[in-house]
């Protein structure tokens, strides 16, 4: 199906070619006409005054010229014109097409490895963002046309930094989210994570002991998937308090992630 449209724009392009160059001939004779018209009125006004009866023969047969020259030149712009059009109409219904592979099916399940980037931190004062990774995979299930339910286990690196010290904190998440989808490929996301303390390490002491091993936050986002592949920036707020006494820090997260869709 693919190799007949693309044959088929192929042929449009050399017709549309074809017009275009009919369309400069044409133009072409018209000049060389008027020139011609010109010179033979200048060399009648140099001879010797005819009749009333050929006097005007120059000027009428320009004229006819002219009118059929311009018939000519509508004719082939209504042509390309139409030509355009089927070809936009073609272009939309291909595009169309790529869309509708990248919808949500109703009742389709699916399974996704995950990776990416994670900016976070724990809102401690002068407190700052912290690099780290994040690995794993999400299934998802369509409940919908336009709605899934999705549910991951994630490992994330997380933590903050300060200016002369960095705590690693490390989670294991469990990311469950709604996921509506505007257009066919471009969802909105939110919904709950759970996470739980895998470790944590400020400067290679231990201080597991004095953060809270259970985080709760929630993710918003947004998706694009194109031919099974999705990325995915998302910001997690935290609800819950990082630590187990005293400071009332919570963790904030802006990940962004690239998955690869298998459909069971």
């Amino acid at each position: 199906m693919i190799v007949s449209a693309w044959r088929i724009h192929i042929g449009v392009y050399c017709q549309l070619w074809v017009y275009l160059h009919i369309m400069r001939g044409l133009l072409r004779c018209s000049f060389l006409l008027d020139g011609q018209c010109k010179s033979l009125v200048m060399r009648d006004e140099q001879q010797v005054q005819r009749p009333a009866l050929f006097s005007y023969h120059v000027p009428i047969s320009k004229k006819v010229i002219r009118f059929v020259l311009r018939l000519g030149l509508l004719a082939g712009q209504n042509l390309i014109f139409n030509k355009m059009k089927k070809l936009l109409l073609m272009v939309a219904v291909m595009m169309s097409a790529m869309c509708m592979s990248a919808q949500n099916d109703v009742g389709q399940f699916s399974v996704a490895p995950v990776v990416g980037l994670n900016f976070a931190k724990m809102t401690f004062d002068d407190a700052k963002f912290k690099t780290g990774v994040q690995i794993g995979a999400v299934a998802e299930y369509g409940l919908l046309e336009k709605l899934g339910l999705s549910a991951g286990l994630v490992y994330s690196m997380q933590g903050t930094k300060f200016d002369n010290e960095s705590l690693k904190a490390n989670y294991l998440n469990v990311p469950v989210l709604a996921n509506y989808y505007v257009i066919p490929g471009l969802a909105v996301k939110a919904g709950l994570q759970p996470g739980f303390l895998l470790s944590a390490k400020m400067d290679g002491e231990n201080v597991k002991d004095e953060l809270k091993s259970f985080d709760l936050s929630i993710p918003v986002g947004v998706s694009y998937e194109y031919q099974n592949f999705v990325v995915d920036a998302r910001y997690n707020l935290g609800v819950t308090k990082v630590s187990k006494e005293g400071d009332s820090a919570k963790n904030q997260v802006v990940q962004l992630t690239l998955a690869y869709k298998f459909k069971l």
